[in-house]
């Protein structure tokens, strides 16, 4: 290095800048950490311990995979500031204690979270896309995806740490903040003059493993684009046929109404769901449930315990205050209102997917080139550029736990209104971004049961838009938990004793035989025979997600 290195001018901006990184980086480990925590502690009630945790579905295998890519990529941005050797050179190694071997540690807990990141991404858009328009199980995705994707991305990710560790690619970059793919000496690629030249293999190297990278994100980038693209085009496709049914509804309500039956007549009698037929569920949008689980719901004979209070109010407790018992014209009302809403939900959280992407990376792209192409560091005269660019990308595990998280706080915030929105994220971020069980909590029924309120024998994706939206658990493992639309017939379940009953539909029982314990269930379920056989008890009832 010459005598003239003195000469030139550091990033005066720097000490305020790398602060700022290890503040927000060390946010971003904090938030995912719990969320990974939260993941593997825990046990779901009336769960096997074997399948509890990580092991219970994909959903929770690709956010803990993003968790933790989150994790590599904030502790990286931590404490990559300390992780390099001093002697680089004195303008850029300002806070630097280790030595060549921390320097490479850095560089791949870096590299591997900001590859990690992207990719799990775009599994998990890969995911959805699958559990929404092709309806696939769980099971099913596992052995046919899930297990290839996650090896397949492991891979990759190690094989390009084996290759930058051999070319000896990870070194210190010119900001002095971290190690990753850069030339040697440190500052070669400024100013030859004052720091020397660089290494030629060291920057070819560097060269082709930067262009591997972009490839990798920008693939990561198309391939959440293209899936989220496809979902919306479905969720559009959907939005057609639910505003035709709305209409058909609202029509036929108006000229034919029926009037539901009395909640006491259906629970005068502790067998008068063996008598009779149990009508008007939602159809697409059953399920049955834990014993557990369902005592958050109120039970009839709970609710009948006064003679008279039934007949003197209907029952309340549906979205928008609607009631059980409507006019034609509020339940075409309510129907409009949720096909809106879940037009929208849908396309605020595919835009949020993209868009969060191209926030939290598009500095690292812009600086990279910078530094590759136009080899000058005029970018550090601007620090609120500079600022924005520290705190998009060290923050990336904040903006994805937001995103992932948001449909689990909307519904938790439905359900609990005097929640401050901080509180419900801590409460999502503690249940590893699913919405916690609630005691004394009655679910809203009836406005989301419209939509699904179908003549019989009308094919219908219904449960689809209650999904995405979530039930009362609020996130996307509805897709495949809780919703009998996404489960094969074998894991229909059902609950002992008598429960409320969904006001409208087109699944029922048509037939009971308490002798053997069965009952015919007929319905209109795009995903399943017209007529299926069941196990039950004398006392089985299903209930509905919204």
């Amino acid at each position: 290095m010459s005598e003239g290195s003195t000469a030139f001018k550091a990033d005066p901006n720097w000490v305020t800048g790398t602060i700022l990184q290890i503040v927000v980086a060390g946010i971003s480990f904090l938030a995912s950490l719990i969320v990974v925590l939260s993941i593997t502690l825990r046990r779901d009630k009336n769960v096997s311990r074997e399948m509890s945790g990580l092991r219970k579905n994909a959903y929770r295998r690709i956010i803990f995979g993003i968790s933790i890519a989150d994790m590599l990529l904030s502790f990286s941005l931590s404490a990559g500031v300390v992780l390099f050797t001093p002697n680089d050179a004195p303008q850029f190694a300002r806070w630097g204690i280790g030595n060549e071997k921390t320097c490479a540690f850095n560089g791949i807990l870096l590299n591997s979270g900001l590859q990690l990141s992207p990719m799990y991404i775009g599994f998990l858009c890969f995911y959805l896309y699958c559990k929404t328009k092709h309806k696939m199980p769980d099971e099913v995705f596992k052995q046919r995806f899930e297990i290839k994707i996650h090896i397949f991305i492991f891979a990759v990710v190690t094989t390009f740490n084996i290759a930058a560790i051999s070319l000896n690619a990870f070194n210190l970059i010119e900001s002095g903040t971290l190690c990753s793919f850069a030339s040697k000496p440190t500052g070669c690629t400024i100013s030859p003059k004052y720091f020397g030249e660089c290494d030629p293999d060291i920057e070819k190297a560097t060269g082709n493993l930067i262009l591997v990278s972009f490839g990798i994100l920008g693939s990561s980038f198309l391939v959440i684009v293209f899936f989220m693209t496809g979902l919306l085009c479905h969720v559009w496709s959907l939005n057609r046929i639910y505003r035709t049914i709305s209409t058909r509804i609202g029509s036929n309500q108006r000229s034919e109404p029926s009037p539901l039956p009395n909640l006491r007549d259906l629970n005068s009698n502790d067998n008068s769901l063996e008598e009779t037929n149990v009508q008007d569920a939602p159809n697409g949008a059953l399920v049955g449930r834990s014993a557990d689980e369902s005592s958050h719901l109120p039970n009839l004979r709970d609710l009948n315990s006064n003679d008279n209070s039934l007949e003197e109010n209907n029952v309340q407790d549906a979205p928008n205050g609607a009631l059980v018992g409507r006019s034609a014209d509020e339940i075409a009302e309510n129907a409009e209102k949720l096909r809106k809403l879940y037009v929208r939900v849908s396309i605020t959280q595919a835009i949020l997917f993209v868009g969060a992407y191209v926030v939290c990376n598009f500095t690292y792209f812009y600086f990279a080139i910078a530094n590759t192409i136009q080899r000058n560091p005029s970018y550090f005269s601007h620090p609120l550029l500079r600022y924005f660019q520290t705190i998009s990308f060290s923050g990336v595990g904040i903006v994805n736990i937001l995103v992932f998280t948001r449909p689990a706080i909307s519904n938790l915030r439905r359900l609990k209104p005097d929640y401050s929105w901080f509180y419900c994220f801590y409460l999502v971020l503690l249940n590893g971004g699913e919405v916690p069980v609630l005691e004394n909590v009655i679910l809203p029924h009836a406005a989301f049961a419209e939509l699904n309120s179908v003549p019989f024998g009308i094919e219908n994706e219904a449960s689809l838009g209650m999904s995405i939206i979530g039930d009362y658990r609020g996130s996307y493992e509805q897709l495949s938990e809780n919703n009998a639309a996404y489960n094969p017939e074998e894991n229909w379940g059902y609950v002992r004793g008598v429960r409320l009953v969904p006001p409208s539909g087109a699944l029922r029982r048509v037939q009971s035989n308490s002798r053997n314990n069965e009952s015919l269930l007929v319905g209109s379920l795009d995903s399943f025979p017209i007529e299926s056989q069941f196990d039950c008890d004398e006392d089985m009832t299903f209930e509905h997600i919204y």
